[in-house]
């Protein structure tokens, strides 16, 4: 999987010229970091480097000498079409290291900055040159940043989003920033929990979560989790039309809590369903009702699952248990200031302000 390198110069040159200065810049990508070695019109296959010797009895500098005249191999480094010829340039760069990794990836990032420096250069003969980086390795670098790029825009579009569907609804800010304020935490907190189980689970092979992870569990946990939380704090809001904060925060946990932990259990198992091709075959074996060929399983749809789950069950014994229920509280305290002790009243069932203490 070698680096491809096409540089197009702004106007067309003679062609020896032309071939003098890309055996030139061949000979200094061999002082790169992580070049091994490098395909070009004087060497087809890169075996040659600048400190290796061609000797006449070798095999491969006659390889190397009857691919420099070969005109196929010579189309392939330059261009034959007219609004190209003599101007554009192709040189293969084998890089040191798995194409797929972060260190490959790193060099091919310091490849691109050495030779976009040589075409700012104004005594270079590559001066305003273009250049383009091709292959595997450019191609998930440019895959990484569009990824980024888009998961940041579209996790403030839903952030923003939601803030101004809860608004709608609730038309209250600092509960609607809190709300999101919660969300956001058991995404982060769903998300370290899974790299740390698959860290463990994975051991030496583990080379990271899906790309996709984080986007689809940032999207899909901040939904489900709002749900939830909107149908409790809807709840207290209607409750706190006829009774106190307190009172209504009471009754709307004890007549959604139910509800909201059904649906939550439901939506966990639902997303944990995907994680059955890593552990159901082993199961089955074991109760002796199926084989022992292994199953293959799409590791990126598991580890959704898992997280998705995982963010569900904290988010309905967490989050809309504990963390809403409390700042609605707090809330209420700080506006109203602190209570008096209460009793049961029977002819409701609710809480009435008792007399003071003797």
């Amino acid at each position: 999987n070698p680096t491809t390198l096409l540089i197009t110069l702004p106007a067309a040159v003679a062609e020896e010229k032309l071939r003098e200065n890309t055996k030139q810049l061949a000979q200094e990508l061999y002082t790169q970091t992580g070049v091994l070695s490098v395909r070009s019109a004087d060497d087809p296959l890169g075996d040659f480097p600048p400190d290796r010797p061609m000797s006449l009895l070798s095999s491969d500098a006659w390889k190397r000498r009857a691919l420099q005249t070969h005109r196929i191999a010579q189309n392939y480094f330059f261009s034959e079409s007219p609004p190209y010829l003599n101007r554009l340039v192709r040189l293969d760069i084998v890089i040191e290291g798995d194409p797929f990794g972060i260190e490959a990836a790193e060099k091919v990032k310091l490849l691109d900055e050495w030779v976009l420096a040589k075409t700012k250069t104004d005594d270079s003969a590559w001066s305003g040159a273009q250049t383009l980086l091709t292959g595997t390795t450019p191609s998930i670098i440019d895959l990484r940043s569009v990824t980024l790029s888009d998961s940041r825009r579209i996790k403030v579009a839903v952030v923003v989003a939601v803030f101004l569907a809860l608004w709608l609804v609730i038309r209250r800010v600092s509960l609607c920033s809190y709300l999101i304020a919660t969300v956001l935490l058991s995404y982060y907190a769903t998300l370290g929990l899974t790299i740390a189980f698959y860290r463990y689970a994975y051991g030496d092979d583990y080379v990271g979560l899906d790309w996709k992870l984080p986007l689809f569990l940032f999207v899909i946990l901040v939904a489900v989790g709002q749900d939830y939380n909107v149908y409790l704090v809807t709840r207290i809001i209607e409750e706190q039309r006829e009774r106190g904060w307190l009172s209504a925060l009471r009754r709307a946990v004890a007549r959604t809590g139910g509800i909201i932990t059904a649906c939550g259990l439901v939506m966990a198992a639902t997303f944990f369903s995907m994680t059955a091709s890593a552990w159901l075959p082993a199961l089955n074996h074991f109760i002796g009702i199926g084989s022992e060929e292994h199953v293959t399983s799409l590791r990126g749809i598991v580890e959704l699952g898992f997280a998705l789950g995982l963010g569900v069950l904290i988010d309905t014994f967490y989050v809309r248990t504990i963390l809403v229920p409390s700042f609605v509280a707090v809330l209420d305290r700080v506006r109203n200031g602190p209570r008096l002790p209460t009793l049961p009243d029977d002819s409701d069932n609710e809480l009435a302000v008792a007399g003071p203490p003797r």
